[in-house]
């Protein structure tokens, strides 16, 4: 799960992974555990993930922006021959 921060990747995975928060997000567990950084190349290298989601705010351009990026240093590394990439945007930031 890739993006810029603040744009529901949490969230993403929560629905993922139980139905219990479907169709709501408590935003304090973002304030509880602060801001994250990922990097991408670490994540590739350390992780080996099967495919990556990619997410963005279609409200906040500058997420957009670190989307494409994102996506761009994916098709540059060659991940994008081998492995799925979602493009995810979410109506939030």
């Amino acid at each position: 799960m890739l993006g810029d921060a603040g744009v529901g990747k949490t969230a993403l995975v929560s629905q993922f992974m139980t139905s219990e928060y479907m169709n709501t997000y408590d935003a304090s567990l973002d304030d509880e555990f602060g801001e994250r950084t990922v990097s991408v190349e670490n994540s590739l290298s350390t992780y080996e993930p099967h495919a990556c989601v990619v997410v963005y705010s279609v409200v906040a351009r500058p997420s957009f922006q670190h989307a494409e990026e994102t996506l761009n240093y994916l098709w540059r590394e060659g991940y994008t021959q081998e492995k799925s990439v979602i493009v995810k945007g979410k109506p939030w930031q």
